[in-house]
């Protein structure tokens, strides 16, 4: 990663690899309910379908592993940076000025596996307090310590605020 000459690194981080847990429910639960989908409504389960499904579960799992290897997480003295992907090569960056709310949360599965999710939004991308979907315009999965970052990026916004 490169970075401006006046920039400094505040704070950098990884996933840890227990996020892959979670990610791994998830799929099981999605390809499950496809398979059932497209079973119902047939006299004999086609197991096929369940074949079909459990291996692009299987792939699903496969590249999930492979992708928590390539996200990297920073905070600077001027903006976040999310980086990761595999097919997709994605680098998402906000400056502090654009930051109006940080949300932290942990589901069931998270909070088993003591990791959480900081969230950054901007205006107009679901920082709404009354929508139940919020979509995140920069996202930190599988930290095992959000408190440090999180006060990283409050002392930065006020700042910003501040000038």
């Amino acid at each position: 990663m490169q970075f401006d000459s006046d920039e400094k690194v505040l704070w950098e981080g990884k996933p840890l690899k227990r996020v892959w847990f979670p990610w791994i429910i998830k799929y099981f639960f999605l390809f499950i309910f496809i398979a059932i989908f497209f079973s119902v409504g047939t006299r004999i389960w086609n197991w096929y379908v369940f074949f079909g499904c459990g291996m692009i579960w299987l792939i699903s799992l496969i590249y999930a592993y492979a992708l928590i290897n390539t996200h990297h997480y920073y905070i600077t003295n001027q903006r976040v940076i999310f980086e990761g992907g595999i097919l997709i090569s994605k680098k998402h960056t906000m400056p502090f000025s654009k930051i109006t709310d940080v949300e932290l949360s942990q589901n069931i599965i998270e909070q088993a596996c003591k990791i959480s999710s900081l969230k950054l939004f901007s205006p107009g991308t679901g920082s709404d307090p009354r929508s139940r979907f919020k979509k995140a315009d920069v996202q930190f999965e599988g930290i095992p310590d959000p408190d440090t970052p999180r006060r990283i990026l409050f002392e930065n916004i006020l700042k910003q605020v501040k000038r």
